[in-house]
């Protein structure tokens, strides 16, 4: 009995996880039986151009055909990201009077303006740093090993840091510092209401003011979430994975996997699943990067097929409808902008900004030291791809690194 009590009980844990998956499932074999009846609608609309030519050439008038539905597309096109870019120039960034050039940028806003990062004085001055329009300022570190994680358009930012052994957050507002609960915390985001997003204890959390324990985020069915961004409004993104959501047995005995499947987490409670295409190009979607949130757009890079065989593009979901367009890009990125710029490489091993538009070089640092393995070190893109943050290897004793800004325009 106690067996039985067992399975039972696992098979009702699991009941939220196979209900999400199945309910993912059913909508996309309802989108390939649409795209099969659009197939044959196409198929049969090419016989009866073929009848009507034939008929016209003969001499007879033919009955007009009634009117066919067309189906409706499961994604559609539109302009690339605005605004477009030429250029981008780096700059090494500044740091305060007397202290030494070393510095790493981790950190930067929305809009490029505010950019957050550490320095290294050695002298028990104060380490981290924030650039305003690239006027610099000092902070006190909480901890060992500090840095930004996290900083919003006012400011607000989450700092980690190491008190012995042990990793913690800190919330850093209006020069105060406020330790987060959390176990061995993972910042992602910030917003200028103070929320937080990010994981502790290997979960996906939110903090939110007045910032006792954080809270679980999992899909309304219970399945874990990967957490990838938050919006000034509160609504947060993430991804249920295949490395979360993990192989699936079929009746038939077949084992599949799904697709990443980004989800919103509206403030109101509810949730919103962002579809995507089984297939784009005709090969099978096989990962998504991590979605952005905009003002109007949920923006992620979406892989299919693999290897030179692959294909990527710029998914963008607009907030309001979910309505998806899929726009060709030249090259993947690692950091994406929530309008659709990323940062990525041309497969030559050069730099560069991309979109659907194209792509703009982002070059290496005047002086930077000449070595293919020290190239920049990209930590912040801005929304709209004008400001990109990182830092640069430079020649000199030891390891020295400087925080870097590359101006796009």
């Amino acid at each position: 009995m106690s067996e039985l009590r067992e399975l039972l009980g696992g098979i009702a844990a699991e009941a939220p996880r196979y209900e999400v998956l199945d309910g993912i499932r059913a909508r996309r074999r309802q989108r390939t039986l649409r795209r099969r009846v659009a197939g044959s609608s196409a198929g049969a609309a090419a016989v009866a151009a073929v009848a009507v030519l034939l008929t016209v050439h003969l001499g007879v008038n033919p009955k007009p055909d009634p009117a066919t539905p067309t189906p409706s597309a499961s994604a559609t096109s539109s302009p690339a990201p605005k605004p477009v870019l030429n250029t981008c120039e780096p700059e090494q960034l500044p740091m305060p009077e007397g202290y030494p050039a070393k510095s790493v940028l981790t950190a930067g806003d929305p809009t490029g303006r505010l950019l957050a990062g550490r320095a290294y004085p050695g002298d028990g001055r104060p380490r981290l740093l924030i650039w305003d329009d690239g006027r610099v300022r000092a902070i006190r570190e909480p901890g060992a090993d500090a840095r930004f994680d996290a900083i919003a358009t006012d400011g607000t930012g989450v700092i980690t840091a190491f008190q012995g052994d042990t990793k913690a957050a800190w919330l850093y507002r209006d020069g105060r510092m406020t330790r987060l609960v959390g176990q061995d915390p993972v910042i992602t985001a910030v917003n200028t209401a103070g929320v937080i997003v990010g994981a502790s204890g290997g979960h996906a959390v939110v903090w939110r003011p007045p910032y006792a324990a954080p809270q679980r985020l999992t899909s309304i069915s219970g399945v874990p979430l990967d957490v990838t961004g938050l919006a000034e409004d509160g609504t947060i993104v993430g991804v249920l994975r295949n490395s979360i959501a993990g192989p699936v047995t079929e009746r038939n005995g077949e084992v599949s996997t799904l697709p990443d499947q980004p989800v919103l987490l509206l403030p109101d409670g509810t949730e919103r699943v962002l579809e995507l295409p089984d297939e784009i190009a005709d090969r099978p979607v096989a990962r998504i990067g991590d979605p952005q949130l905009g003002d109007d757009f949920v923006t992620a890079l979406v892989y299919a097929g693999a290897g030179a065989d692959g294909v990527i593009r710029l998914a963008r979901w607009e907030r309001r409808t979910s309505q998806l367009q899929l726009q060709r890009m030249p090259h993947g990125g690692g950091l994406l902008g929530a309008d659709g710029w990323a940062v990525g490489s041309d497969g030559f091993g050069n730099n560069v900004l991309v979109s659907p538009s194209g792509t703009v070089p982002l070059p290496d640092l005047p002086g930077a030291r000449d070595d293919p393995y020290d190239r920049p070190d990209f930590r912040s893109i801005s929304a709209d791809g004008r400001t990109v943050g990182g830092y640069q290897a430079m020649p000199g004793d030891g390891v020295l690194v400087v925080a870097v800004r590359w101006r796009c325009r």
